[in-house]
């Protein structure tokens, strides 16, 4: 279905990974989307994030244990629990998280989870090579570290589970954690790495990448004189489709196509280099 023939559709918040996921999914399903952040595709939250997808994650954070250890997460806040006072007023949703600590929400969670995540690490690596990407892969795996022994016991549970559903992991000691990983500060004494893991080296780069003019518009587009017309008559249509959603001062008055944005090593992109090739198009339009 031509992504400008479909009459359902659907305005997605929020650029970053997920929202261009989401976008994706549905423009593949035939909705016409529109997406929509303040800043360009992939310069949030995705820029710095890990670009993880891993098998490790079917382990939800509510998972039987939770309400034991609350009370010393509570007292003593770190990276796995933090809560503001103001946080109370949403006391439903806090008692529905908690009550999913039983053990049949868990297996029921973990294993609708862990279908996911299979599926969706299929999808990324059909996106990536469409997206002409795959450079970006990496099938090195993901490691859990532990500075001690207790550190490393009190991960029983979560190790049992993805035993239990044949995640490949192995467990490692300090040299082997060094050999694996020589830039980590030899601070642990033990890890799990999990295999069942892949990631990308660049996220902000990979959303950047998903987002681009739709396959079936590109596939229409003609070469030579008649490539104008086409870029028009489409500049035209995204005009019509935005000047309902945005504001009057917000409505693009301009639109071009670029074949290929400029980007740093970082995968940002490079506003002073549009800048300076903008205002050589335009000296070059006057003269």
């Amino acid at each position: 279905m031509n992504f400008y023939e479909t009459s359902r559709q659907v305005t997605v918040l929020g650029a970053g990974m997920v929202g261009v996921s989401c976008a994706l999914a549905l423009q593949a399903k035939g909705w016409r989307v529109t997406l929509v952040d303040r800043r360009l595709p992939g310069e949030e939250t995705s820029e710095g994030n890990a670009g993880v997808l891993s098998r490790s994650s079917l382990l939800p954070f509510n998972r039987p244990g939770l309400i034991k250890n609350l009370p010393r997460m509570l007292l003593k806040p770190g990276p796995a629990l933090q809560v503001r006072p103001s946080a109370l007023s949403l006391w439903p949703f806090m008692w529905r998280f908690l009550w999913h600590t039983k053990r049949a929400s868990f297996d029921e969670t973990t294993v609708a989870l862990d279908a996911l995540i299979q599926w969706s690490t299929d999808v990324h690596k059909t996106w990536l090579a469409q997206a002409q990407a795959q450079h970006r892969w990496r099938d090195t795996g993901w490691l859990w570290l532990f500075q001690n022994q207790s550190a490393f016991d009190a991960s029983a549970f979560a190790r049992d589970t993805l035993n239990a559903f044949s995640v490949a992991t192995e467990i490692l000691q300090g040299t082997e954690i060094q050999t694996l990983e020589p830039h980590l500060a030899p601070h642990f004494s033990q890890a799990l790495w999990i295999k069942d893991a892949a990631s990308v080296d660049n996220p902000g780069a990979v959303v950047k990448a998903y987002v681009v003019m739709s396959p079936d518009c590109l596939a229409q587009r003609p070469e030579g004189a008649a490539r104008k017309a086409f870029d028009d008559a489409v500049r035209s249509q995204l005009q019509a489709h935005v000047r309902g959603l945005l504001a009057p001062y917000e409505y693009p008055k301009e639109i071009e196509f670029i074949d290929q944005l400029p980007m740093t090593t970082t995968g940002k992109v490079q506003r002073r280099v549009l800048r300076l090739q903008e205002e050589a198009r335009a000296s070059a339009t006057k003269a």
